[in-house]
């Protein structure tokens, strides 16, 4: 249904573009970008993004206006500059925390440690994620708890000191939750990550499974990016 909500956005860009309306034409910019964020197509969420903030910036509406530099953060993050990602994704935080917003607290505080994974720097990833655990099981936030826990175990399985079975704990609790929510996009990504982390302990039956599971996931929503992910750690782990 990502295809659906898309061509929902497109049109309610079109139909708010007609109302020369600053504010929601600026909104109606902002779904689009999260879609594309979602779905991996970084230079696509990156451009709406970035005209959506012209908007926003004029209406000063600050708690849309750091979401979407939080999104615009991961976009640079992934396509290729996680510093430039990070300072997005923490001036979007920072901007919240200020106006005591605690809505959007947890999802900065998750984009920022994304971005930061980005960058090798998983014991700062960690602490951000361990942050937008926090802040959304203080905030009875399931979406971003689910989120949380699986980025924070995939973190964990990449530094040394953590071992990985707590790392598929996490993975596996975030996974449950998502699965309750029916929020497939994550459901496929916490399905790559426990494969990757049974990729790193040579486990290839489990490995296998879960990233086969996510191949299916990425390919049914047109997450090519993901998909493309997934199949290099299959050809990693086979050897190709």
């Amino acid at each position: 249904k990502i295809d659906e909500g898309m061509s929902r956005c497109v049109y309610g860009l079109e139909e708010a573009i007609g109302s020369d309306n600053l504010f929601t034409i600026s909104l109606c910019r902002y779904f689009p970008g999260m879609i594309l964020l979602l779905r991996g197509a970084w230079n696509e969420a990156k451009a709406y993004f970035m005209t959506c903030l012209k908007g926003l910036e004029q209406v000063k509406f600050i708690q849309i206006e750091a979401i979407v530099k939080g999104g615009l953060g991961v976009a640079e993050a992934y396509i290729g500059d996680p510093v430039h990602g990070r300072a997005l994704a923490q001036e979007g935080l920072n901007a919240v925390q200020e106006a005591g917003i605690k809505s959007q607290v947890s999802t900065l505080q998750c984009y920022a440690g994304i971005c930061c994974h980005e960058s090798c720097d998983f014991s700062d990833a960690l602490l951000f994620m361990n942050k937008s655990l926090a802040t959304a099981r203080k905030n009875d936030e399931s979406y971003f708890k689910g989120k949380a826990l699986i980025w924070q175990g995939r973190i964990m399985g990449k530094l040394s000191d953590n071992s990985p079975q707590k790392a598929k704990q996490s993975i596996v609790e975030g996974l449950e939750i998502l699965k309750e929510l029916d929020a497939k996009p994550d459901i496929s990504m916490a399905n790559l990550f426990l494969g990757e982390l049974y990729a790193f302990q040579n486990q290839k039956k489990e490995a296998t499974n879960h990233l086969n599971k996510a191949q299916a996931l990425f390919n049914e929503m047109g997450m090519e990016y993901w998909g493309k992910e997934t199949k290099k750690i299959m050809n990693l782990f086979n050897g190709k």
